[in-house]
Order: C-alpha cells, then structure tokens, then sequence
C-alpha cells in the first residue's frame, strides 16, 4: 500500500471521508492497520485549525466507538474536556489530579497550576524559574 492510501484505508474503516489533517490522519490509519486494542494520541489536534479539531475530535468518538480505548495527551484543555470522559492532570510528570471533565476542570489545585493565584506575580520567581 502506497503512503497516500493509508488515509483513504481510514476512511473505509469508518465509512465516511477522511476529513482530518492529511499527516495525522494517515498516522491513525497505519495504528489502526494493526488492530490494536489501545491508541494513543500524543497532541492530536497540534497544528489544527478549528475545523480540523472538530474533525479530529469525530474521528476520535468513532475509533472509540469501534471499542478501542483511547488515550490522548493533549494541552488543548478545550479539546480535552470535550473529549473525554475521564482525565488525569499532570504537572511536571507528576499527577496532580484524577477525574470527570467537570471535577478537574474545577480542582483549585488546576486552577492554580495552570491559570495562577492573584498573588503569584507579588512573589519573586525561584532561581531559574520564569514566570510566562
């Protein structure tokens, strides 16, 4: 099979067209060609558009609803939390919190890893650390 047929392999799979990012979409067909149990997605939606998110996103529920678990690593929180059913919040590799969309989306401990406190920019940063 030659390197441009893995995505229209996808679409058959599916049985609709493959809309998605040409690259990554011809990536989850190869994974998908070795019938796997599990797929893991390393940023999926990195260097989408809107549109090709949504796609994305459809092409993920279908790989799911084919009985396939899915695990998807991701810093688009948007997509994640539309995505997906449950989620696990890493920082600096280590997890910080585990649970629905609505439960870490709401964690303080999120919040403020990830958005600040009010007070953060009256502390100096550490050494060797900046703040964005």
């Amino acid at each position: 099979m030659t390197k441009r047929a893995y995505p229209f392999a996808a679409a058959r799979i599916f049985n609709t067209p493959l809309l998605v990012h040409p690259v990554k979409g011809e990536v989850i067909a190869r994974a998908l060609a070795t019938d796997p149990k599990l797929i893991l997605l390393d940023e999926p939606t990195a260097g989408m558009n809107p549109k090709e998110t949504e796609e994305a996103k459809e092409l993920i529920f279908r790989i799911r609803d084919m009985g396939l678990a899915v695990v998807v690593i991701e810093h688009d929180m948007r997509f994640i939390f539309t995505l997906c059913d449950r989620v696990l919040c890493l920082v600096r590799g280590a997890l910080l919190v585990e649970g629905s969309p609505a439960t870490v989306q709401s964690d303080p401990r999120v919040i403020e890893a990830y958005i600040g406190s009010s007070h953060d920019d009256d502390e100096p940063a550490e050494e060797g650390e900046q703040h964005a």
